[in-house]
């Protein structure tokens, strides 16, 4: 494998560009965390790893646009997996609406299409920014792909899927401002193709008073 690149650096991992056996590659090393107790710390460690990887592979299994899982290692906390080309949507969504490549609406449905997909396989995301999808108009199949699943997990239960939603929207409305034409697209689509949207949407409408309780009361 070629030299290793720095590309993101968070509280849990870091994330570098590499090549695994002629394949641009991601290599995700998760951080152990001095404070805990070492078996405790694997433990966990393990356990997020196993977790992540068993999202993406069920993704994969049901044809859901995320990254291929190339190798993992446990015992240094490693996950290998496909390089996704592209741009993410927080980028494109920068642009001014007569600059951008695709019609805000357009970019807007094909998000919900993802999100209604992982959502009937029981999959919560739990980061679901717009640096965690990536853009790509030349791929055949889906023009955004999900990314880092580190804080997912699996659950068929309605809230944990109206509170995944409800982070989307607070994500996007804090790096675009005027995103009201791209969440009445999104929630368009998304409630004509989820199988649960109307339960998940009902959620939604408590979390979303939950939340502006706490905005309120500071």
């Amino acid at each position: 494998m070629a030299e290793l690149k720095l590309t993101n650096q968070g509280a849990e991992a870091r994330v570098f560009e590499c090549d695994f056996y002629g394949k641009s590659a991601i290599k995700k090393e998760r951080f152990s965390k001095k404070y805990r107790h070492p078996d405790l710390d694997k433990k966990l460690l393990n356990s997020q790893i196993t977790m992540e990887v068993r999202l993406l592979n069920r993704c994969l299994l049901n044809k859901i646009p995320v990254p291929a899982v190339y190798y993992v290692d446990k015992r240094d906390h490693v996950i290998f997996m496909e390089k996704i080309e592209g741009v993410t949507v927080k980028h494109l969504l920068s642009y001014k609406i007569n600059e951008m490549e695709i019609p805000v609406e357009t970019l807007a449905e094909q998000v919900a299409i993802v999100l209604a997909q992982i959502h009937d396989n029981n999959v919560i995301h739990g980061d679901l920014t717009t640096s965690n999808m990536i853009y790509n108009k030349e791929k055949n199949d889906s023009n955004v792909t999900l990314i880092d699943f580190g804080l997912g997990f699996i659950s068929d239960v309605a809230e944990d899927k109206a509170v995944d939603l409800y982070v989307f929207e607070r994500a996007l409305s804090s790096t675009t401002p005027n995103c009201h034409d791209f969440l009445a697209s999104f929630y368009n689509t998304y409630t004509k193709l989820s199988n649960n949207s109307k339960s998940v949407l009902t959620r939604l409408e408590d979390v979303r008073m939950r939340g502006r309780k706490r905005d309120m009361s500071g």
